[in-house]
């Protein structure tokens, strides 16, 4: 496998990072400042949050990875190939992109 500077980590990787089989490389990543966030994943994860302390234990582990920004031009795109792969999660993600985008044109206004 070819080495990479930084992995941009989705809602599965961050839910599955605990999982026995990867916790290893991905502390070691952690470790390495080798993990990223997105504004979409970010929303995605904290959306998820179960309760008020869940938010905000996962807000400030998102806060301490490395942000990269997703323009809307990458992000359209992103959901147009979920679109054509026919996820099964496809309506729920496009509901989050809504309110992501959303907020972007509220920002830029």
């Amino acid at each position: 496998m070819a080495d990479v500077s930084v992995l941009v980590a989705d809602m599965s990787a961050w839910h599955h990072s605990g999982h026995p089989a990867v916790i290893g490389q991905w502390r070691a990543y952690l470790a390495a400042d080798r993990i990223a966030a997105t504004p979409p994943m970010r929303l995605e994860v904290l959306y998820s949050a179960q309760s008020a302390e869940d938010y905000a234990a996962s807000a400030e582990e998102l806060d301490a990875l490395q942000q990269v920004a997703c323009g809307a031009h990458a992000f359209d795109r992103a959901m147009a190939v979920q679109r054509a792969l026919g996820s099964p999660r496809a309506a729920a993600s496009e509901v989050i992109a809504e309110h992501w985008l959303a907020g972007r044109r509220r920002v830029a206004v």
